[in-house]
């Protein structure tokens, strides 16, 4: 997460690329979008969020995973990574890519880009 920490909050991408909203957990729906889209080392892929949140893969299940196969430290390890992900990315610098809207707070991509990741302690 120290890396991805230092990463920025606001990415700038240029196309092609493919764009793919929420998976919700759902493997079997990601390894359908790779059949589709192409394998990640010939197609350049931006995720929007919600990666293990629900369904019958959801973080639930991902917790209870990590807590089977290794440590509840790995499954913190792993929460703290998600969240130092980037929040945004321009695509182009023409289309604003998020995952469900921006704080009222945020009014221009300055704002964006002055946000600093927080660990929550898991």
């Amino acid at each position: 997460a120290a890396l991805l920490r230092e990463e920025p909050t606001l990415l700038n991408i240029d196309a092609p690329l493919t764009i793919c909203g929420d998976i919700h957990g759902q493997f079997y729906d990601l390894v359908k979008l790779i059949e589709v889209g192409g394998a990640p080392s010939h197609t350049r892929y931006l995720f929007l969020g919600d990666y293990v949140d629900r369904g019958y893969f959801g973080i639930e299940f991902f917790k209870q995973e990590c807590l089977v196969k290794y440590t509840e430290n790995i499954y913190d390890i792993c929460m703290e990574a998600f969240e130092c992900l980037p929040l945004t990315a321009v695509v182009n610098n023409q289309f604003l890519c998020v995952h469900g809207g921006l704080s009222p707070e945020i009014h221009t991509l300055n704002d964006i880009k002055q946000v600093i990741h927080i660990y929550i302690d898991h």
